[in-house]
């Protein structure tokens, strides 16, 4: 009996210490780096920028150099969708590790991946693209822990006779964010068409395959109150006509109509096989006299090319290969000093064996599913941008208070000092910063759902004290600072819709959205949430203006200027409720 009530003991010990393990950032202690990047590939951290970043390479064992990352993309805004619980670490490559010393030549190769999020629908054959809302930098996080880091492994090509791969799909995306007509709302157009009505976007890409698909959607929009189009042509081909209606000439009316086109063109035909860029020029039509401006808002091409090396790396992946339960791939213009990984799982990277022989390098692998593969030149590659040093943090493991603050660093000053007057008045305050809450809850990179998703941690809490939250500091519908003289200290939510000015709204009331059903929040139709918290927001610009409305909270608190601070609302509501009583009977509305 004894030995059973030690064994119950030590399983509950287990449980119970993985649970504060787990419930602790892994920021909370040893030294921390970031760097960032702003697309997909293998970048490399030499020597140098080991010291500028303020370490001592001489003085680390490189077997235990770790790197962390986020969840990839945007977080997802419903709260039952699976999203990671903290940074996570990803398997590396550090050369010449295994003597314990970061030698001058040695390094560390990983993949990153950058701020926005694409893949390669196998059922519509697309690329599927989605841009981030919030920043154009993802972010990676180096620290030298106390036990060996996560490695690359590798994977043999698997022998006898497949399937032979010699093309992969490709991609080629273009969005600019210049124009938020309404100033509300997160959908930004790009390329203005109005003194001049045409563009040209071009692609340097070479070696599509002759005779195959070339998929493009056009997005485009025009504020325009008589019908206009967009005639967009590929390579000086006319390939697609959008014809826009016209908007209401009204206050309220919509501002802008939308277009949406899918064309698939064949590559022969629009001379994308024979040439080496790729222009897709826009041409838009105004209406009558009158208001009629077009925009781009964003152009995606889907298209197979040769399977060959042509610059440092290249990210293939292949829909051929998925019909076979192997494939055999083949890359020419090809040196023995690359290498190939297989980086489907972006976090557990694999590095594929191969046989390299007349400037060609051949491996195969099982191909049930989709994979994703990078081939590299090491010595070619670019490093990261080091962006500075991270403090430890962990707001993982604190406590709920009953009121929580968010603010930014640069209001931190006025917004403790509001937190040390509340605690006075006996109500327990956190105070904490928006850096913070994205490096735990979103890599590093700036997300509203990050914030809602640090707040419903703490509701979440057994027992949690939280009942306010407090924004301070203004926000606003320019997330990436595009706008002069923006402020976004606290970001907003804002709507979907930017067009329509009885439909587009920012709103606080995103971050206290707390049961599992709810965080998606539609627009169309509506879809109804309810609030679990008290919410608000102090909309300050700057310090000083931070610190007069603090100087004001207080003195109303402390300073007594008679009973009308007690009394001012009922005594209105109460000259509402006379007035309503003894209205004339020939009173109207106005």
């Amino acid at each position: 009996m004894s030995t059973i009530r030690l064994v119950i003991c030590l399983i509950l010990w287990m449980v119970v210490t993985h649970s504060m393990a787990q419930s602790n950032s892994v920021l909370s202690s040893g030294n921390w780096y970031k760097f960032s990047v702003k697309t997909d590939g293998v970048v490399q951290i030499n020597y140098d920028l080991l010291r500028q970043a303020g370490i001592n390479p001489d003085q680390i064992d490189p077997r235990n150099i770790q790197i962390y990352t986020g969840q990839s993309g945007m977080l997802p805004q419903a709260n039952s969708k699976p999203r990671k619980s903290d940074l996570t670490q990803i398997a590396i490559q550090v050369t010449g590790q295994q003597d314990g010393h970061f030698n001058t030549n040695d390094v560390i190769l990983f993949f990153a991946q950058g701020p926005h999020r694409h893949q390669y629908n196998l059922q519509k054959q697309i690329f599927e693209y989605e841009n981030n809302l919030f920043t154009d930098k993802n972010y990676y996080f180096l620290t030298i822990g106390t036990e060996a880091g996560k490695r690359i492994t590798t994977r043999e090509s698997i022998t006898g006779t497949h399937p032979l791969i010699t093309s992969y799909q490709d991609l080629g995306f273009y969005e600019t964010e210049k124009y938020n007509l309404l100033k509300s709302g997160r959908q930004w157009f790009g390329e203005q068409f109005d003194a001049s009505t045409t563009a040209t976007i071009r692609f340097e890409v070479s070696d599509i395959l002759e005779n195959t698909q070339v998929k493009l959607v056009s997005h485009v929009m025009a504020q325009s109150i008589t019908p206009s189009s967009f005639t967009v042509a590929y390579n000086n081909n006319t390939v697609l006509t959008q014809a826009l209606e016209a908007i209401p000439n009204t206050r309220y009316g919509v501002k802008g109509i939308v277009k949406a086109d899918t064309v698939v063109l064949n590559s022969t035909a629009i001379g994308a096989s024979t040439s080496l860029n790729q222009d897709v020029r826009y041409q838009f039509t105004k209406g009558s006299p009158g208001l009629s401006v077009g925009y781009l808002d964003f152009l995606l091409l889907t298209f197979s090319r040769k399977l060959a090396m042509r610059s440092s790396q290249i990210i293939f992946r292949s829909a051929e290969s998925v019909e076979a339960p192997s494939a055999a791939y083949e890359i020419s213009n090809a040196t023995a000093d690359m290498q190939i990984w297989d980086v489907t799982d972006p976090e557990e990277v694999i590095q594929q064996a191969f046989t390299q022989t007349s400037g060609k390098i051949n491996f195969a692998t099982p191909s049930q599913t989709l994979h994703t593969f990078v081939a590299i030149h090491p010595a070619q590659l670019a490093p990261p941008a080091f962006e500075g040093p991270v403090l430890n943090q962990n707001l993982r493991g604190s406590t709920a208070p009953e009121l929580l603050i968010i603010t930014h660093v640069d209001l931190l000053a006025e917004a403790q000092r509001l937190a040390t007057h509340r605690q006075q008045q006996g109500i327990a305050v956190a105070v904490v910063t928006v850096d913070k809450i994205y490096q735990e809850y979103a890599g590093g990179k700036q997300d509203f759902t990050a914030i809602r998703d640090f707040i419903r941690s703490y509701y979440l809490q057994p027992g949690s004290a939280l009942q306010n939250v407090l924004i301070f500091g203004r926000g606003s519908y320019d997330y990436k600072n595009r706008v002069f003289n923006n402020s976004n200290f606290v970001p907003i939510y804002q709507s979907r819709n930017s067009l329509s000015p009885l439909e587009t709204y920012s709103s606080d009331d995103y971050y206290v959205f707390m049961d599992e059903n709810e965080g998606e929040w539609l627009e169309s139709p509506a879809q109804p949430h309810t609030l679990d918290l008290g919410i608000g927001r102090l909309p300050v610009k700057n310090i000083a203006e931070a610190g007069i409305v603090v100087n004001k909270l207080i003195e109303y608190d402390t300073q007594s200027a008679g009973a009308w601070q007690n009394h001012i609302l009922l005594l209105r509501m109460m000259v509402i409720l006379i007035f309503i009583i003894r209205k004339p009977t020939n009173w109207q509305p106005m």
